[in-house]
Protein backbone atom coordinates (compact mmCIF):
# COMPACT_ATOMS: atom_id res chain seq x y z
CA UNK A 1 0.00 0.00 0.00
CA UNK A 2 1.48 3.62 -0.77
CA UNK A 3 1.74 6.08 2.19
CA UNK A 4 -0.37 8.67 0.84
CA UNK A 5 -3.30 5.40 0.38
CA UNK A 6 -2.54 4.16 3.71
CA UNK A 7 -2.89 7.15 5.16
CA UNK A 8 -6.39 7.84 3.72
CA UNK A 9 -7.01 4.62 4.87
CA UNK A 10 -6.04 5.41 8.72
CA UNK A 11 -7.79 8.54 8.64
CA UNK A 12 -11.03 7.05 8.48
CA UNK A 13 -10.36 5.08 11.49
CA UNK A 14 -11.54 6.61 14.94
CA UNK A 15 -8.12 5.71 16.80
CA UNK A 16 -6.34 7.99 13.89
CA UNK A 17 -8.52 11.13 15.04
CA UNK A 18 -6.75 13.19 17.56
CA UNK A 19 -10.24 14.95 18.77
CA UNK A 20 -10.59 11.20 19.76
CA UNK A 21 -7.54 11.10 22.08
CA UNK A 22 -8.77 13.88 24.26
CA UNK A 23 -12.09 11.69 24.82
CA UNK A 24 -9.95 8.46 25.39
CA UNK A 25 -7.96 10.80 28.34
CA UNK A 26 -11.16 12.01 29.61
CA UNK A 27 -13.06 8.65 29.82
CA UNK A 28 -9.94 7.49 31.23
CA UNK A 29 -8.58 9.83 33.76
CA UNK A 30 -11.43 8.12 36.74
CA UNK A 31 -10.29 4.25 36.04
CA UNK A 32 -8.38 2.48 38.80
CA UNK A 33 -4.36 2.67 37.81
CA UNK A 34 -4.69 -1.04 36.48
CA UNK A 35 -7.46 -0.36 34.37
CA UNK A 36 -5.77 2.47 32.78
CA UNK A 37 -2.65 0.80 31.76
CA UNK A 38 -5.57 -1.74 30.32
CA UNK A 39 -7.04 0.71 28.86
CA UNK A 40 -4.31 2.74 27.55
CA UNK A 41 -2.26 -0.04 25.73
CA UNK A 42 -5.44 -1.45 24.14
CA UNK A 43 -6.30 2.45 22.43
CA UNK A 44 -2.68 2.96 21.36
CA UNK A 45 -2.68 -0.99 19.89
CA UNK A 46 -5.47 -0.32 17.67
CA UNK A 47 -3.00 2.21 15.62
CA UNK A 48 -1.34 0.28 12.85
CA UNK A 49 2.22 -0.89 12.90
CA UNK A 50 4.98 0.10 10.39
CA UNK A 51 8.47 0.71 9.91
CA UNK A 52 10.32 3.76 10.16
CA UNK A 53 11.67 3.37 6.74
CA UNK A 54 7.91 3.13 5.52
CA UNK A 55 6.38 6.39 7.28
CA UNK A 56 9.44 8.60 7.36
CA UNK A 57 12.06 6.99 4.86
CA UNK A 58 14.42 7.57 7.39
CA UNK A 59 16.04 3.97 9.37
CA UNK A 60 14.71 5.56 12.90
CA UNK A 61 12.22 8.20 14.23
CA UNK A 62 10.88 8.98 17.25
CA UNK A 63 7.04 9.76 16.53
CA UNK A 64 4.64 12.07 18.04
CA UNK A 65 1.46 10.37 19.99
CA UNK A 66 -0.40 12.45 17.18
CA UNK A 67 1.78 11.18 14.61
CA UNK A 68 1.52 7.75 15.85
CA UNK A 69 -2.25 7.33 16.13
CA UNK A 70 -2.40 9.41 12.50
CA UNK A 71 -0.05 7.27 10.52
CA UNK A 72 0.88 4.49 12.60
CA UNK A 73 4.49 3.09 13.68
CA UNK A 74 7.08 1.06 14.79
CA UNK A 75 7.26 -0.22 18.76
CA UNK A 76 9.06 2.29 20.33
CA UNK A 77 6.28 4.79 19.08
CA UNK A 78 3.98 2.46 20.77
CA UNK A 79 5.66 2.56 23.97
CA UNK A 80 6.25 5.97 23.89
CA UNK A 81 2.98 7.27 22.74
CA UNK A 82 1.81 4.56 26.30
CA UNK A 83 4.22 6.58 28.31
CA UNK A 84 2.65 10.02 27.27
CA UNK A 85 -0.84 9.09 27.46
CA UNK A 86 -0.16 7.85 30.92
CA UNK A 87 2.29 10.68 32.23
CA UNK A 88 -1.29 12.99 30.69
CA UNK A 89 -3.33 10.43 33.02
CA UNK A 90 -1.08 11.16 36.23
CA UNK A 91 0.83 8.20 36.51
CA UNK A 92 4.42 9.21 38.10
CA UNK A 93 7.34 9.31 35.36
CA UNK A 94 9.74 7.51 37.76
CA UNK A 95 7.09 4.65 38.46
CA UNK A 96 7.72 4.18 33.81
CA UNK A 97 10.48 3.44 31.59
CA UNK A 98 10.58 1.68 27.89
CA UNK A 99 12.49 -1.03 27.78
CA UNK A 100 14.39 -2.13 24.61
CA UNK A 101 14.36 -6.02 24.87
CA UNK A 102 15.97 -8.90 22.64
CA UNK A 103 13.08 -10.67 21.59
CA UNK A 104 15.15 -14.43 22.15
CA UNK A 105 11.73 -15.94 20.16
CA UNK A 106 11.73 -13.42 17.41
CA UNK A 107 15.72 -13.21 17.29
CA UNK A 108 15.01 -9.11 17.10
CA UNK A 109 15.25 -5.85 19.16
CA UNK A 110 11.89 -4.64 20.50
CA UNK A 111 10.40 -1.75 22.76
CA UNK A 112 8.11 -2.52 25.64
CA UNK A 113 6.80 0.00 28.09
CA UNK A 114 7.20 -1.30 31.90
CA UNK A 115 4.98 0.41 34.67
CA UNK A 116 5.21 -0.26 38.75
CA UNK A 117 1.53 -0.84 39.70
CA UNK A 118 0.57 -2.55 42.83
CA UNK A 119 3.83 -3.75 43.53
CA UNK A 120 4.14 -5.77 40.51
CA UNK A 121 6.06 -4.61 36.71
CA UNK A 122 3.33 -4.44 34.12
CA UNK A 123 4.18 -4.61 30.30
CA UNK A 124 2.58 -2.78 27.75
CA UNK A 125 3.20 -4.62 24.29
CA UNK A 126 2.02 -3.88 21.13
CA UNK A 127 2.19 -7.29 20.26
CA UNK A 128 -0.64 -8.01 23.18
CA UNK A 129 -3.55 -7.24 23.89
CA UNK A 130 -3.52 -7.77 27.39
CA UNK A 131 -1.10 -6.65 30.02
CA UNK A 132 1.68 -9.18 31.24
CA UNK A 133 3.59 -9.27 34.35
CA UNK A 134 7.40 -8.88 33.40
CA UNK A 135 8.17 -12.31 34.99
CA UNK A 136 5.55 -13.94 32.36
CA UNK A 137 8.20 -12.82 29.68
CA UNK A 138 11.33 -14.68 30.21
CA UNK A 139 12.00 -14.51 26.16
CA UNK A 140 12.41 -10.98 26.52
CA UNK A 141 16.14 -9.94 27.27
CA UNK A 142 16.14 -6.59 28.25
CA UNK A 143 19.33 -4.43 27.16
CA UNK A 144 18.51 -0.26 28.48
CA UNK A 145 15.51 1.15 29.43
CA UNK A 146 14.87 5.38 29.66
CA UNK A 147 12.34 7.53 31.08
CA UNK A 148 11.91 11.12 31.33
CA UNK A 149 14.35 11.43 34.52
CA UNK A 150 17.36 8.14 33.53
CA UNK A 151 18.72 5.62 31.43
CA UNK A 152 19.65 2.26 32.73
CA UNK A 153 21.52 -0.49 30.54
CA UNK A 154 20.81 -3.54 31.71
CA UNK A 155 22.94 -6.84 31.86
CA UNK A 156 22.72 -10.58 31.28
CA UNK A 157 24.66 -11.98 33.60
CA UNK A 158 23.15 -9.80 37.22
CA UNK A 159 21.08 -12.25 38.77
CA UNK A 160 18.23 -9.37 39.60
CA UNK A 161 18.36 -8.02 35.61
CA UNK A 162 15.78 -10.31 34.71
CA UNK A 163 13.06 -8.05 35.68
CA UNK A 164 12.85 -5.21 33.03
CA UNK A 165 12.64 -2.86 35.69
CA UNK A 166 13.57 -2.81 39.77
CA UNK A 167 11.29 0.61 40.41
CA UNK A 168 11.99 2.20 44.23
Amino acid sequence: MQGSQRRSCISNHRHCDVPELKRFLARTIDLPPLEQLRSVNQFVNRAPYFLDRENYQRDDYWAAPQELLRNGGDCEDFALTKMQLLLALGLPAERMRMVVVQDTVRRRAHAILAVAEHNQVWVLDNLSARLHRDTELPHYAPVYSINAQRWWTHHSDAVDDRHFVQID
